[in-house]
């Protein structure tokens, strides 16, 4: 006997689903039969024997499995396509062809099989082309009114299990997805310009990168832009790696110096975006002045004496920055107006200023206080460094005692308990660092 089947088949006109047809088996019963010729030899008559025989049914009729081929054929019978806004995609019959297969319970007719995990690759290039992260606006105090300087972005992710879903539902019926996506309201967004109130400076930080070389002055000027026109709405938290985004070469950050731990304690290394936490510098320090509430900040590993200028600098008012580390700054605006982030750099002097109304609170600080000195070693130090290219030389450190800066920050408002903050700063010792280079020129 044979069973009937099913499979898919390419024809000219492409694939489709065909069903070959059962076939009823006979099987001799070779010891009935033989006994029957036995008895037949024993009697001595020549006669003709005839074999006995039995029917065998197939156990899969075609009428079995035509419901399979119609659902098969209807699936096969054009492309699947996956539309968004002014976005198409298509899945072919070839391709929807190879997703198919088919099963079937004893006693039950056939049913066809979906296998979608064939199509992830579909459809993870679809959510490469249409995800993306929400942006908040960016603006420019005129001096009268806010002027976009970016518009907002909603974000968007597109729903893979909501699509695999459509996916299998459509392909029984009319061939056409649309194709379901989250969308993310950014926090600010460009017609807020309208409703943000700005009623000053409420507070201005200034630091110096006179002296830097020129990888570092290119990737402050390129961090501190990508902060200019921020705005932290009321209650809003800000990140510093959030808003500025990736620290990449491919970003347009170049490769210079930052500091590492390593088992001999604090050590300069070369590092892509190198610098960037002069920018989280100055920004925390206005931040941290003005009194809002900080919710991450981490210390550098050795003290930066430039990083102690006047106005707001002192020992202890630092911040660094890795995303890969996981170091951010963050602090959240726990005013009830949004707060404006406004950066410039003049000449080697980087300015944040912060704008809007100012809060009702007052601010009292106190310190820094010094203990744990560790005394510098005046010794300068040489190492070679591969990535300079032969020649050039490089002091990456200079020499500041170990210490622990203490920073005490009271913040009084009308009515309700002062908020204290104790920011304690632990600073290893510093060398005198010079590198000369060993690499190609």
């Amino acid at each position: 006997f044979r069973d009937a089947q099913i499979m898919l088949v390419n024809v000219p006109d492409g694939p489709r689903a065909v069903v070959t047809t059962e076939q009823t088996g006979m099987r001799v019963l070779v010891d009935e039969s033989a006994r029957r010729l036995r008895q037949a030899l024993a009697a001595g008559v020549p006669t003709a024997i005839d074999l006995t025989v039995e029917t065998e049914a197939p156990s899969v009729l075609a009428a079995d499995l035509q419901e399979a081929k119609a659902q098969a054929d209807h699936m096969l019978a054009e492309p699947l396509r996956i539309t968004f806004q002014d976005k198409r995609w298509i899945i072919t019959r070839e391709e929807i062809a190879r997703m198919l297969t088919f099963e079937r319970t004893p006693g039950q007719p056939a049913v066809v099989k979906i296998n979608l995990a064939l199509a992830s690759p579909t459809f993870e290039r679809i959510s490469r082309e249409v995800d993306q992260s929400a942006h908040s606006a960016r603006f420019a105090w005129t001096g009268s009114s806010l002027r976009v300087t970016r518009e907002s972005q909603d974000g968007r992710t597109v729903d893979v299990d909501g699509l695999r879903t459509l996916t299998r539902e459509h392909l029984s019926d009319d061939h056409l997805v649309v194709l379901p996506v989250s969308v993310t309201r950014p926090a600010v967004v460009s017609s807020d310009a309208a409703t943000i109130a700005i009623r000053g400076l409420i507070r201005e930080g200034r630091t110096s990168f006179a002296g830097a070389t020129a990888e570092k002055a290119a990737n402050v000027r390129l961090a501190a832009a990508r902060l200019d026109g921020v705005v932290v709405p009321a209650g809003g938290l800000f990140s510093f790696n959030r808003e500025i985004g990736p620290t990449t070469l491919d970003a347009g950050f170049r490769t210079g110096w930052g500091i590492t731990m390593s088992s001999t304690g604090a050590k300069t290394v070369p590092s892509v975006a190198g610098g960037i936490c002069q920018v989280a510098t100055t920004l925390f320090q206005p931040v941290f002045h003005a009194g809002y509430a900080l919710e991450q900040r981490y210390a550098h590993a050795y003290w930066i004496n430039s990083y102690g200028q006047a106005p707001l600098g002192m020992k202890g008012l630092d911040a660094t920055v890795d995303e890969e580390s996981g170091l951010d700054f963050q602090f959240v605006n726990t005013t009830a107006d949004p707060l404006l982030i406004q950066s410039r750099v003049e000449g080697a002097t980087l300015y944040f200023g912060l704008w809007g109304v100012k809060p009702a609170w007052d601010v009292k600080i106190a310190g820094p206080v010094l203990t744990n000195i560790v005394p510098l070693d005046p010794e300068i130090k040489r190492e070679e460094e591969a990535s300079m290219p032969r020649g050039r030389t490089l002091q990456v450190e200079s020499a500041q005692d170990g210490f622990t800066a203490v920073v005490n920050r009271t913040v009084t408002t009308p009515g309700e308990t002062p908020r204290v903050l104790k920011l304690t700063s632990i600073y290893q010792p510093a060398r005198n660092l010079i590198l000369e280079g060993t690499g190609p020129g």
